[in-house]
């Protein structure tokens, strides 16, 4: 869980969590495209993201394949 909470709080530019402003679809960091948006993430107590965030952007996470500019991507360490 912990490089699931990081990976949503990244300050990394861009930032690991993006989605598409038209689609709402994930955007990867390797993605360079104008119309990707920082999710829009509530933190609660102790950083973490609110119940309803949590599994929102779980999935963005598991398919996220970890790289130079978003190391935390879930993809190859627990998508299996």
């Amino acid at each position: 869980l912990d490089d699931y909470f990081d990976w949503l709080q990244s300050t990394n530019d861009p930032p690991c969590c993006r989605i598409h402003n038209e689609t709402n679809e994930f955007c990867p960091a390797t993605l360079n495209d104008t119309s990707c948006v920082n999710c829009p993430i509530n933190f609660v107590e102790n950083e973490r993201p609110s119940p309803d965030d949590f599994p929102r952007y779980i999935n963005f996470f598991l398919h996220d394949n970890p790289g130079e500019k978003c190391p935390k991507g879930g993809h190859a360490a627990y998508k299996d």
